[in-house]
């Protein structure tokens, strides 16, 4: 046999690939429609913070990724780690109040921060293409090395959310579910 592909490696149920396109594939796309579904009320002070301690639970588990030559320890860094630090500030954005808006005002506000929300998810496929074009040489030994526990704690970090408001997360508990499931021992 020869050397796996890119592709190959990018579709291993249980793989590290794979669930970093799960993140942006399931995980913040049911995040995002749990916010729309607040869209008219939006979240407390205190169900906010837990949104945001999430992300910025994310933001660290994502500077944690570390390979022998760097390569996509720098990649995560400079690329991944700064799209959830957007989706951080246009989620704050999405539930910052301007207490002059009266509450149709709010609605369309969120509204157009949900727009932002998506956008800023569409970028992580971007950053996920062009970490594979840097790893194209030597794919497999870096798709052996990277652990797929940096990708579960990466996804835990929602889970702590939905624990927290299970009411408000419904789509989201759901992604997490499956996520568990297609996760290879």
């Amino acid at each position: 046999m020869g050397q796996r592909t890119i592709p190959d490696l990018m579709g291993d149920r249980g793989g590290f690939f794979w669930g970093l396109q799960n993140l942006r594939k399931d995980i913040f796309v049911q995040l995002i429609k749990d916010l729309d579904r607040r869209e008219k009320m939006g979240l407390t002070d205190p169900q906010c913070d837990e949104v945001k301690n999430a992300i910025r639970d994310l933001e660290t588990e994502a500077t944690e990724v570390v390979t022998s030559d760097g390569v996509l320890s720098k990649w995560f860094d400079e690329n991944y780690y700064l799209v959830i630090r957007k989706f951080r500030d246009a989620y704050i954005k999405w539930n910052s109040d301007n207490h002059i808006m009266d509450d149709a005002e709010k609605a369309y506000h969120r509204m157009k921060c949900t727009d932002e929300l998506r956008d800023i998810r569409h970028k992580m496929k971007v950053t996920e293409q062009r970490v594979i074009k840097k790893i194209r040489v030597d794919a497999y030994t870096l798709g052996e090395e990277l652990d797929i526990k940096r990708v579960d704690a990466m996804h835990q970090c929602f889970v702590k959310l939905c624990d927290a408001l299970p009411d408000i997360f419904v789509n989201l508990s759901k992604a997490l579910v499956r996520y568990s499931t297609r996760v290879v021992e």
